[in-house]
């Protein structure tokens, strides 16, 4: 008896995932260039239409992004998506980062103030365009996408950041 519970709870388990190119959360990892990587989710809210999220960051740098993205299948599990959000980080850069590049390095840069350790925050709107694949035959979801971004504060700028994302599905 204790047999069979346990078989059709795995077999209703791995049915709840969902096994196919309709997913409606996916959970993983997602980073790129410029070197910042973190955990992502993306949940679709319809056929159209999803919110993702990312928190992650590299060394001293702590990162969230927030985005709507619209969904425009192609075929065969390919569909490509675009949207805009927010993204917020803070970072830090003790007295050793500093002395690796010597001194002066930092001396004009407008983000430290001719300081060159302490803690600083960036904010901006971000804009996403990408191509996704999810597998017919496994919970998985492959992503690339470019995700240009406007600074708003510290200072007004703009950024270009490419992007890879792989992720477990579930229907």
């Amino acid at each position: 008896m204790k047999k069979k519970l346990l078989i059709t709870s795995l077999c209703l388990l791995i049915a709840n995932f969902g096994f196919n190119q309709d997913y409606k959360t996916a959970l993983g990892i997602k980073g790129g260039f410029p070197g910042i990587a973190g955990f992502n989710i993306k949940h679709n809210l319809s056929a159209k239409s999803a919110l993702e999220g990312t928190i992650g960051g590299a060394s001293n740098l702590v990162w969230i992004q927030g985005l709507y993205e619209i969904n425009n299948p192609i075929q065969d599990g390919f569909s490509w998506y675009y949207g805009g959000g927010f993204d917020l980080g803070f970072w830090t850069f003790p007295n050793s980062y500093y002395s690796v590049y010597g001194p002066g390095y930092y001396k004009d840069d407008y983000y430290f103030g001719n300081r060159y350790n302490g803690h600083r925050a960036y904010g901006g709107l971000d804009g996403v365009i990408g191509l996704e694949y999810t597998f017919a035959g496994i919970p998985l979801n492959l992503a690339v996408d470019a995700s240009p971004a406007l600074r708003l504060f510290p200072r007004v700028g703009f950024a270009l950041y490419a992007n890879v994302a792989a992720r477990f599905t579930i229907k």
